[in-house]
């Protein structure tokens, strides 16, 4: 796989390594980390550049990747060229990273142009004077959500606070649909609520995740929103009620809610990012390859 990423006149080539093929068996087989791709970075003019420079925006690169893989990666071993073709420049080290897991996102790997769409707009959210640090936090969440951080129960309670920072992001500093002084009021189903249907998203359970539906019909919870807040809620809040009604979950229910927290946690991003353009649909795609529009 070859993807070049092209963004503030920098251009990014991306090429999987040598011996690629085994090192993605051997990956889904035992698990762990890897080298899986090489860089060549340049501007796209050719001029000369600053290490500084480079550095910034493959630190930005870096989390961008994150999310695109929905675990922690990183560009752990760089190295600049000089006009004489020497070695000038050098930085080792990483951060910590998450182990390899099979892909569960938004991103397709067939269609890797949706890098190079989103980037610009990814390099202009981490930029925001106001927005960048909520946003940062909020890929961070997503991804530890998306890892499973916690385990099953804690990856829905943080992937609904998740939610209910990206629905203030959207809703009330992006969309400008309700001050947020009233906004925090909020009770959490209905800020979901406003946030999916500000991005037009169906607030009914998806019909696939039957044993949450029928939970949530149990409870004569309404839908999704309702579902995923009182989940949270029996999670954080465990009195004697919410104790019985999250304990008397079958294992499918949670594991579908965790799903579709997920879900909507990846489309939010999509529009804080303003893409117009294909994702991955985690609910529907059977498998690599199957793309559809974003609802919005």
């Amino acid at each position: 796989m070859v993807s070049d990423l092209n963004a503030d006149g920098w251009r990014l080539r991306l090429t999987a390594v040598e011996s690629s093929k085994e090192i993605f068996k051997s990956l889904k087989e035992t698990g762990g980390y890897a080298f899986t791709h090489l860089g060549l970075l340049e501007r796209r003019d050719g001029a000369l550049f600053q290490a500084a420079a480079a550095d910034e925006f493959l630190n930005t690169v870096a989390v961008f990747l994150s999310y695109a893989r929905g675990a922690a990666c990183s560009v752990p071993v760089r190295w600049g060229v000089g006009a004489n073709g020497d070695v000038t420049w050098q930085a080792w080290g990483s951060p910590i990273v998450d182990a390899w897991k099979t892909p569960d996102n938004w991103f397709d790997e067939h269609h890797g142009n949706l890098l190079s769409e989103l980037l610009p707009a990814f390099l202009n959210a981490s930029r925001d004077p106001d927005l960048a640090e909520p946003f940062r936090l909020a890929l961070h969440w997503y991804q530890k959500s998306n890892m499973r951080a916690g385990g099953m129960e804690g990856a829905i309670i943080l992937g609904i606070t998740n939610l209910d920072l990206l629905a203030a992001l959207i809703v009330v500093d992006r969309a400008g649909a309700m001050d947020s002084d009233k906004f925090d009021w909020l009770a959490a189903e209905k800020k979901l609520r406003m946030l999916l249907q500000t991005m037009n998203v169906p607030i009914s359970i998806p019909s696939k995740y039957s044993d949450l539906a029928a939970f949530a019909v149990s409870n004569n919870w309404s839908d999704g929103p309702a579902a995923l807040a009182s989940i949270r809620h029996g999670y954080v809040h465990a009195n004697r009620r919410n104790r019985k009604v999250v304990l008397a979950a079958p294992k499918l229910a949670t594991f579908q809610a965790w799903q579709l927290s997920l879900w909507y946690q990846e489309l939010a991003l999509l529009h804080f990012l303003n893409h117009r353009g294909e994702y991955r649909n985690r609910v529907t795609a059977e498998w690599l390859g199957i793309v559809e529009r974003v609802p919005w």
